[in-house]
């Protein structure tokens, strides 16, 4: 029984801290290890400092026909949800100490697929190399429907798990979760994972490590597989769970910043704002004093500079060459700005009816580059457009004799080509 408690809590090390990382120091070696020793089931009967709040915790373990080793957990959360999970495990070196690690894991939330994707053409590649691969494919994709419908079968043909939207729940996220063992990565991005669109729209993507980030994507393509369970996010804001109310707590905050005579600032790059209620909360921002900008492609509910009702809103709508698909949301936080990018307009359908996620942004130089992006947004005098009394104006007819007009989308990608040079001297 002792050889066996060792062997359940160095395997807990690995895989209830967000797994793929090394053993615990204190977590002693086996000699002499047998893997079908191992084989059958388990039951937790210790954790380590930070493994969560899961009960009744047990483990299956076996090997398939492949001689490949699968671990199988069951667990109930402290408010009484049942956890099931599915990992497959090999061993790091010599196969007599008994030291397992999770096998390389890859999630994928896929909105619009390429016709010819490279990207679900890797998928493919890494599950056939043995990876461990799901990709949420949607269905219901505007324009992109079939050529969805086509890749989902050639993945699933490959040996990838994949995971269709819900006719209810349309999954607009863009995300990537890549487990390893020299750690976890995450990507949450605006655009799609799609080539086409890459030559022609505007977008972002966040590549992170950060453990509280990566533990949220996680529950994300959690709650995709079982949609409608009650999920909680530490770090990311998403829909349709908590995202209004944390925009609500936001914008809040700003307004009691405005009251109190300190700075208010809101600082949006979307392409849509159009949701009665988030438009009446940013009038509530601007009657307030908060000083709001909006940059802004599409739709737009919001009139800007009426007396004592919109005073201090800016719009500066941008259509150019490339279709400015960028979310950016920066909120002042009295000179300690909150950042966050990621996949949501401000619509009825995206707070309440998709899957939606929008990161924290913590890296003070990201925090810089979202600055200038923004800035160079509301500053577009070339491509830039606004609405008076129900009127359309563009920038550039309004600029002084001889004023050369400035252009966001050429000023930001000469930065990003000259930055790509440099990183190439």
């Amino acid at each position: 029984m002792k050889f066996k408690n060792l062997i359940i809590l160095a395997f807990c090390a690995l895989f209830l801290g967000s797994c793929a990382k090394s053993l615990s120091p204190k977590a002693p070696l086996v000699k002499n290890f047998d893997i079908a020793k191992f084989s059958g089931g388990w039951y937790e009967i210790a954790r380590m400092k930070g493994g969560g709040d899961l009960q009744n915790t047990a483990y299956e373990c076996f090997i398939d026909k492949n001689s490949t080793i699968n671990l199988l957990k069951t667990a109930k959360t402290s408010s009484g949800k049942i956890e099931n999970e599915q990992h497959v495990l090999e061993f790091a070196g010599d196969k007599s100490v008994g030291l397992l690690y999770q096998k390389g894991l890859i999630s994928d939330s896929l909105y619009r697929v390429a016709q010819n994707s490279k990207v679900v053409k890797a998928l493919t590649t890494a599950a056939q190399n043995g990876k461990r691969v799901t990709a949420v494919v949607e269905l219901l994709a505007r324009f992109d429907e079939q050529s969805n419908i086509n890749w989902g079968k050639k993945m699933q043909d490959s040996g990838i798990n994949v995971v269709f939207g819900h006719e209810k729940l349309k999954i607009h996220s863009k995300l990537i979760y890549i487990a390893t063992k020299q750690g976890n990565i995450s990507c949450i991005a605006s655009g799609n994972l799609h080539e086409g669109t890459a030559e022609l729209y505007t977008d972002l993507m966040l590549m992170t490590a950060h453990e509280g980030i990566c533990a949220d994507v996680v529950r994300v393509f959690d709650f995709i597989e079982r949609p409608f369970l009650t999920t909680k996010f530490k770090e990311l804001l998403v829909a349709p769970n908590e995202l209004r109310g944390k925009l609500y707590q936001l914008i809040n905050r700003e307004i009691r910043l405005a009251r109190s005579g300190r700075k208010g600032l809101i600082r949006l790059k979307l392409n849509h704002i159009v949701d009665e209620r988030m438009v009446q909360k940013l009038y509530e921002a601007c009657q307030a004093g908060v000083q709001v900008e909006l940059c802004l492609r599409g739709n737009c509910s919001l009139v800007p500079e009426v007396p004592g009702y919109s005073e201090g809103l800016y719009i500066n709508a941008i259509i150019s060459r490339y279709l400015e698909h960028t979310r950016i949301y920066i909120f002042g936080n009295d000179g300690a700005p909150r950042y966050f990018v990621g996949s949501t307009d401000w619509m009825p359908r995206n707070l309440d009816k998709r899957v939606e996620v929008m990161t924290p942004v913590y890296d003070p130089d990201i925090q810089r580059e979202l600055d200038l992006i923004v800035e160079a947004g509301l500053a577009d005098t070339s491509q830039g457009y606004y609405t008076r009394e129900g009127v359309v104006h563009a920038r550039r007819e309004e600029l002084p004799p001889g004023t050369e007009p400035y252009n966001s989308q050429q000023v930001l990608y000469q930065y990003y080509s000259d930055r790509q040079a440099k990183e190439h001297e």
